[in-house]
């Protein structure tokens, strides 16, 4: 692209680039990234030395016999250089749904050009495998083996060895087949080895993939033992996606006691479309855990606060409702366990964010008590308020031994997805009372006075929900609204204030 007698500049190519590519890594976006390439020289020359463009490959294989380059799958991965590599491989292999065997001489995961991609890859920062079963896992562990034999490639590499050269894992499961809990009632883990990473994501086959059944004895069950003690214990991170029995959560957990970092999107169980109670008397014990993350929490699944025992947590997030598709009313939650819990971290916990939940009293009291003097950080993200939150801290200020005031150390303020007509009256009327200011006419217009020291306060963000895809007419804020987030501004607030939008 020309302008007048020169072509534009390599810097405006590159972020011109960076905003019309994402980082997805399929089909579609390499695509693009080629078409980009035959536009003209210099086009081609500013994307191959954009590092970024060439460092996300997303991968499907559907067959053992499809056709896959790995030569041209690692030339496209070795242009991004030193950038952060990310590998995605969904392993999907088309046999009957009712054959659960996936031998090696047919699986997907055998696939010759796969397997040579995994050899030779550079070293990466992220590798993410969705396998059938975790047999599928072991058929590409043991192709790998072979072909390193074959190619006299010393020390072989495998992904069941601490060889292979990535810094984070994750890893899907649709289904545990019979030859999985042959294999680990045999062997005494499904996964003895995997890659010396120390952030692991794991995602287990749901209920419905196990053919729960409302007998739990004849129910088609997680194995035993899934990983091995020394893959648990070098891990410090841990994302888990699973709607097992708190039981079995409880025992996969069991040998994580170096976790900091605990992410847990743990959703309902249901049967002939009633959801499972569950209970257990197990524990889980994470003593080192300092941030939590719950997702995809119901009042069904919200036991799982009982058997946690962690302790100092500095970040919290609770994300409530369905896991398939994004709620029209925010959850409603009972409040006894999470108020419980949230209680006991209130000494440690210094950020907080809720999304996807209705405040009513109750649950305001359970969610946010006046006890957290810690706190630096709150978002509440797609929250529905039933009571003026605002209006309850300035009606009901915390007692002397209390601290006498809602959160006095908190730094950052982050109101997400408000409906579009959200009042913020209350909200500034809140900040007022934290410092207080008076308003003066003079010949130059208006000057604010400020009555008292600075606030902890110094970021409020706030964004509004889309109405429709199909976004409307811009709304603009009223010039109330405008006056006081100068006033704050003036008083060293920085304030973010997203646009609203009317329906089309």
């Amino acid at each position: 692209m020309n302008t007048g007698n020169r072509t534009l500049n390599a810097d405006i190519l590159d972020s011109l680039f960076n905003i019309y590519l994402p980082d997805v890594g399929d089909v579609v976006s390499r695509r693009k990234i080629t078409e980009l390439c035959l536009v003209s020289k210099e086009w081609r020359d500013a994307a191959i030395l954009n590092s970024r463009l060439w460092s996300r490959l997303k991968l499907e294989i559907r067959t053992k016999s499809q056709p896959f380059s790995s030569k041209k799958a690692l030339a496209w991965i070795e242009r991004s250089g030193g950038y952060p590599k990310t590998v995605e491989v969904a392993i999907l292999c088309c046999g009957k749904e009712s054959d659960d065997r996936c031998p090696s001489d047919s699986c997907s995961a055998s696939n010759l050009g796969l397997v040579e991609f995994m050899l030779h890859v550079p070293s990466l920062h992220h590798l993410s495998i969705e396998f059938k079963s975790a047999q599928c896992f072991k058929n590409l562990c043991a192709s790998m083996k072979h072909q390193s034999e074959l190619a006299s490639l010393s020390p072989a590499r495998s992904l069941d060895s601490p060889l292979f050269p990535v810094t984070t894992l994750a890893l899907k499961i649709v289904q545990f087949s019979i030859e999985d809990h042959k294999s680990a009632a045999h062997d005494g883990f499904m996964f003895d080895t995997l890659p010396p990473v120390s952030y692991l994501r794991l995602e287990l086959p749901t209920s419905k993939d196990l053919g729960h059944t409302r007998n739990r004895q004849e129910t088609a069950t997680v194995p035993s033992k899934l990983f091995s003690p020394r893959i648990l214990q070098s891990l410090t991170r841990l994302s888990l996606r699973s709607d097992l029995f708190l039981d079995q959560i409880a025992q996969l957990l069991e040998g994580c006691s170096n976790i900091e970092d605990l992410s847990l999107s743990y959703f309902l169980q249901t049967c002939f479309g009633q959801p499972y109670r569950q209970s257990t008397d197990k524990e889980i014990k994470l003593p080192k855990v300092r941030v939590l993350r719950l997702k995809h929490i119901a009042e069904e699944t919200m036991d799982v606060l009982g058997i946690l025992r962690v302790h100092d947590i500095s970040r919290f997030e609770l994300s409530c409702g369905k896991i398939s598709s994004r709620t029209e009313n925010p959850e409603v939650l009972r409040p006894t366990r999470l108020k419980t819990f949230i209680q006991s971290q209130a000494s440690t916990l210094r950020s907080l964010r809720i999304h996807n939940l209705t405040i009513d009293e109750p649950v305001l009291q359970a969610v946010l008590p006046a006890s957290l003097q810690a706190l630096e950080h709150l978002v509440l993200d797609r929250v529905g308020f039933k009571v003026d939150v605002f209006q309850h801290w300035i009606d009901t200020p915390p007692t002397e031994e209390e601290g006498g005031k809602w959160f006095p150390n908190l730094k950052t303020l982050e109101l997400h997805d408000l409906d579009t007509d959200y009042n913020m009256g209350t909200l500034f009327s809140f900040l007022r009372a934290r410092r207080p200011y008076r308003v003066e006419s003079s010949q130059d217009g208006q000057d604010v006075t400020f009555l008292g020291p600075p606030d902890s306060i110094k970021r409020l963000v706030l964004t509004f929900r889309l109405p429709s895809l199909k976004w409307g007419e811009r709304q603009a804020h009223s010039e109330e609204v405008m006056e006081a987030v100068r006033i704050l501004e003036r008083g060293g607030v920085v304030v973010e204030l997203g646009s609203k939008y009317l329906k089309r």
